[in-house]
């Protein structure tokens, strides 16, 4: 489950703050296989977000997020060893949104992702 709350305002250009939590399961799958299970603690979604219209109903959107998620990792046996997790993402979108009524919109996007993993014993 994630819950979002986000801001806009009806102009032609808009700046915005955005705020989501939520939980869930994460894993990851690595070269070698399985590597171990994952048990989330908290996510937390930070955002600035920006758009600009630059045609009738099409809009320019970009911004900046702020992702958190704070999990545990158990190593695969024999030393199942269990460490907390912070995994911090930094996410930038460049999007283009279509509206063709109230609520009815088309977007497309490209995302660039940084990431970054802190373990504590």
């Amino acid at each position: 489950m994630l819950t979002t709350l986000f801001c806009k305002a009806q102009e032609r250009s808009s700046l915005a703050i955005s705020y989501g939590f939520g939980n869930g399961v994460i894993g990851s799958i690595y070269k070698g296989g399985y590597s171990g299970s994952f048990k989330q603690k908290s996510l937390n979604i930070y955002g600035l977000n920006y758009w600009y219209e630059i045609g009738r109903n099409l809009y320019f959107e970009t911004g900046m997020q702020l992702i958190r998620c704070h999990y545990l990792s158990t190593n695969i046996p024999p030393n199942s060893i269990q460490t907390n997790n912070v995994r911090n993402m930094i996410s930038v979108p460049f999007k283009l949104r279509f509206e063709a009524r109230d609520f009815i919109f088309f977007n497309g996007r490209l995302t660039a992702d940084l990431s970054k993993v802190k373990q504590d014993r």
